[in-house]
C-alpha cells in the first residue's frame, strides 16, 4: 500500500500505526477489516490490563480475560468504562504513570463536570491518522485540494473538540475563524467571498455553520457548488435553534449554492474516544477497521439485538495512554454488514440521541459564545 500520511521511521512502529499510514484504510475488505479489529483490540486489551492496575482489577471482577476473545463478535464482552468515569480526573484511567509526559485533553463541561483523558504521543499521532484518513478517503480530499475554513480556533489548548477541527486542518491550508472565544463572522463572509471561484471546505459546529449560511444567503455569497461542509460537535447551548438533519442541510445547500446533498458531512466522536468517524457520501458512518462499536441494552448492558436501539459502547485500539474501551452517554444502533454505495462494506453506526440522565452539554459550547461582526 502506498504512504499517504508521513511516518518517517520512529522506534516501535507496530503493524497498526503502518495500517493507519497507509492507503485504502477504510476501504478494506469484511474479512481483512474483522480479522485486523480482532488482532489489535485484543492486542490493546492485554496492553492495558498489563499496565493498568485499575482496568485490570475491574476485567477479573467481571470475570474477563483476553483468552475470551476468539473471533470478532467476542469484542463485545470487552468491559468498558462509562464516560462518567473519566470526569474523575485523568489519573483514574491513567494507563501510564503519573510522571510521564502526557496532554491532559478536556471536553467543555458545565457544572464541573469536566472529562480529563490523558493522550501520549503515540496516542495523538493516531489520532490525527484517523483524521487524514477520513479526509482523504471518505470525505474524498487531497492534500491542499480544498481551502479549508475552520470554523473553530487556531489554538487548541487542551479542549478536545478544537484538536478534532485542527486535526482536520493538518490536511489542507486555510484559517481559523474562532479567536478568544468569538466567531469572526465578517472576516469569514470577506475571505468566502475571494475564493468562489474555487470549491473550499467548511468545517466546525453546526450553530456556527449555520450563522454562516444566513449571513452569506443575506449578502448574496455563493459558494462553488463543489464546496464542502462537514459538522463537528452538536447543537449543545444552541439547542433553542437546533433544526432536524435534513433542514440543516436543505440550508447549507441553499444558502452556499452547493451541488447535492453529498457535499454536506457530519462526523461523530468524544473526548474519551480516540477515533474520529466521518460521514461517506451516503452519509453513513463506517466503523473503521480499528475500531468496534456495538448497541447495549440499557438494562442488562448485554449487547441488544441486531437492529435495536441500545447504549453505545466502542472498543478503540488505537490509545496507549488510556484503554479506549468507553460505554458512551449516547443511543443508536449499530448495523452489520452494510453494503454501501460508497464502496465500503461493514458496520454502519446510527446516532440517536444522548442520555438524558446525562448532563448534555459537550464540547461545541465553548465554540458558540458570541459571534463578532
Amino acid at each position: 500500500m502506498t504512504d499517504h500520511l508521513p511516518t518517517g521511521t520512529a522506534p516501535g512502529l507496530d503493524e497498526l500505526d503502518r495500517l493507519l499510514s497507509s492507503a485504502d484504510v477504510s476501504l478494506l475488505p469484511p474479512a481483512e477489516a474483522d480479522a485486523f479489529r480482532l488482532e489489535h483490540i485484543r492486542a490493546a486489551v492485554a496492553w492495558h490490563i498489563e499496565r493498568n492496575e485499575r482496568y485490570a482489577r475491574f476485567c477479573e471482577l467481571r470475570g474477563f480475560g483476553v483468552d475470551r476473545l476468539k473471533t470478532v463478535e467476542d469484542l463485545a464482552a470487552v468491559p468498558l468504562l462509562p464516560a462518567a468515569l473519566f470526569k474523575r480526573g485523568a489519573h483514574v484511567v491513567a494507563s501510564r504513570p503519573a510522571d510521564d509526559a502526557v496532554l491532559h485533553t478536556t471536553s467543555s463541561g458545565t457544572q464541573g463536570t469536566v472529562s480529563v483523558v490523558p493522550r501520549d504521543d503515540r496516542t495523538l499521532n493516531r489520532f490525527f491518522a484517523t483524521c487524514g484518513i477520513g479526509a482523504y478517503e471518505v470525505l474524498g480530499q487531497q492534500r491542499s485540494e480544498l481551502r479549508l475554513f475552520n470554523l473553530g480556533p487556531l489554538e487548541a489548548g487542551h479542549l478536545w473538540i478544537a484538536y478534532v477541527m485542527s486535526g482536520i486542518s493538518l490536511f489542507t491550508d486555510g484559517d481559523c475563524y474562532v479567536e478568544d472565544d468569538t466567531f469572526l463572522l465578517d472576516a469569514l463572509l470577506r475571505d468566502l467571498t475571494a475564493h468562489t471561484g474555487s470549491p473550499v471546505m467548511l468545517v466546525g459546529p453546526p450553530p456556527l455553520l449555520m450563522d454562516a449560511a444566513e449571513a452569506a444567503r443575506e449578502a448574496g455569497l455563493r459558494l462553488h457548488p463543489d464546496s464542502l461542509v462537514a459538522t463537528i460537535g452538536g447543537w449543545k447551548r444552541a439547542s433553542g435553534r437546533s433544526i432536524p438533519r435534513a433542514e440543516f442541510v436543505g440550508l447549507m445547500l441553499d444558502a452556499f449554492g452547493l451541488a447535492d446533498a453529498a457535499r454536506v458531512r457530519d462526523t461523530f466522536n468524544m473526548v474519551e474516544l480516540n477515533t474520529v468517524m466521518f460521514e461517506c457520501a451516503h452519509h453513513r458512518l463506517h466503523v473503521p477497521p480499528w475500531l468496534y462499536a456495538d448497541a447495549k441494552d440499557p438494562r442488562t448492558l448485554e449487547p441488544a439485538e441486531p437492529g435495536e436501539t441500545g447504549v453505545l459502547g466502542f472498543v478503540d485500539a488505537t490509545p496507549t495512554s488510556y484503554p479506549g474501551f468507553v460505554l458512551s452517554d449516547d443511543f443508536g444502533r449499530v448495523d452489520r454488514g452494510v453494503e454501501c454505495g460508497c464502496g465500503r462494506t461493514g458496520d454502519v453506526l446510527h446516532l440517536e440521541r444522548r442520555i438524558n440522565r446525562v448532563e448534555g452539554r459537550g464540547c461545541a459550547l465553548k465554540l458558540d459564545r458570541r459571534t463578532n461582526r
